[in-house]
């Protein structure tokens, strides 16, 4: 049952994976939803579409509908990686034991929100379609390009902390918490009260252990850079898309397709042994067949 619901994790690996393709390098108090948007905010017009052909770029291409292409650069939609792998519950979820309910088709939980807590920072990958011409990465901006107040109380449960069932009793999920792969580490700084549509320019936090050497760097033909930016987030609590452009050859790409996070505090948090404490056991029903997983809170 567990590697059933593991699956979803595919969800947010998806990208780095598939980008992966391109011969690439790359609670908690605050909990942050990953929830990539297929659709990229307008951005320069200048730049031609071709189809690079030969290359390690193009089968990529070929299947992600939100790659932005200009000329024989491919940009994908900005994602994150979770160090952590937590789901949202139902704002007002009653303080007992909880029925884990069906994980849908795209490896979301019934009738839970859409949403994947943990992340810390956002990444953006660019990958040189062409088979001769090398291109220089210089940095890159991000832009703060929609926000939605959240004001309920959230709850997460620990997916690798596993649930309750009878008669086994707990049992962890199996993850793998890898991080996505990252060639080149910047930070971003927004003011605390940035309005939307805000952009700021990222800087190096940290030299690149290997690969292709701090920014600026040379993006030979056929590879892909993956860049890792931190983020100085506003204050207000709520759902932050950001969006990403790249500095290429002294212009700047289109900002990508923006990556969500929701910023809040967790109120609190469940897991399968917080169903072993006597008062959640008294309401945990007996054993069925085949088992019946719960989640139940710690705090």
């Amino acid at each position: 049952m567990s590697r059933r619901w593991y699956a979803g994790l595919a969800l947010i690996v998806l990208l780095a994976v598939a980008l992966a393709g391109c011969d690439g390098g790359a609670s908690t108090a605050t909990a942050r939803t990953v929830s990539p948007t297929a659709t990229a905010p307008s951005g320069p017009t200048s730049w031609p579409t071709v189809t690079p052909s030969g290359t390690p770029c193009r089968d990529y291409m070929s299947q992600q509908s939100s790659i932005i292409r200009a000329g024989d650069l491919l940009v994908a939609p900005a994602f994150a990686d979770t160090e952590t792998t937590l789901y949202q519950l139902p704002d007002g979820t009653p303080l007992q034991p909880l029925e884990v309910p069906q994980q849908s088709s795209n490896g979301q939980f019934a009738g839970w929100p859409v949403s994947t807590l943990g992340a810390s920072d956002i990444y953006a990958a660019v990958c040189n379609g062409s088979t001769a011409t090398a291109h220089t990465v210089q940095g890159a901006r991000v832009k703060l390009a929609g926000f939605t107040a959240y004001s309920g109380q959230l709850s997460a449960w620990d997916y690798c902390a596993g649930y309750y069932a009878r008669p086994a009793g707990v049992t962890p999920n199996n993850c793998d918490r890898g991080t996505a792969p990252t060639d080149e580490m910047l930070q971003a700084e927004f003011a605390s009260d940035a309005p939307v549509g805000t952009i700021v320019a990222a800087t190096q936090s940290a030299p690149p252990a290997e690969g292709f050497g701090p920014l600026p760097a040379v993006l030979p033909p056929g590879s892909v850079m993956y860049l890792h930016l931190g983020l100085t987030a506003p204050v207000a609590q709520g759902t932050y898309a950001f969006a990403v452009s790249i500095t290429v050859d002294g212009a700047q790409l289109p900002f990508t397709g923006a990556a969500s996070l929701l910023l809040a505090p967790i109120g609190h948090s469940w897991n399968g042994q917080g169903c072993t404490s006597s008062a959640m056991q008294a309401q945990i029903p007996p054993a069925t067949n085949p088992p019946t997983p719960y989640i139940c809170p710690t705090s």
